[in-house]
């Protein structure tokens, strides 16, 4: 009897250290992923705020006006706008549901 549950104990001991080794995989994989997607935004933010393009960009859309352009950029989560506008002039950095600030400055003229 001493016997079988020995071994049950070793097959059950085997189980746990496949599955913790399996977790400090996953688990080591999620920080490096979390850990260069910051790494990614920290970068593209400094970059903006020296007025550079970016490193990891998406999609990028020109938006005309009558009196400039809005360059809208999107990257890993975040967009960044280049105002080119003669009633508005900048740069916005945020999150990828970040609306256009000049269509609102527009909204509020009128």
């Amino acid at each position: 009897m001493a016997k079988a549950k020995k071994e049950v104990n070793e097959i059950f001991d085997e189980k746990q250290d496949k599955r913790t080794l399996t977790q400090r995989i996953v688990n080591i994989t999620l920080w490096v992923v979390l850990l260069t997607w910051m790494a990614i935004c920290t970068i593209d933010f400094i970059l903006v705020r020296t007025e550079r393009n970016t490193i990891m960009t998406f999609s990028n859309q020109r938006i005309e006006y009558d009196d400039g352009y809005v360059l809208r950029r999107t990257g890993l989560g975040y967009r960044v706008y280049y105002y080119h506008r003669d009633s508005y002039r900048g740069i916005d950095f945020g999150p990828f549901w970040l609306a256009n600030a000049s269509e609102k400055a527009d909204k509020e003229a009128n």
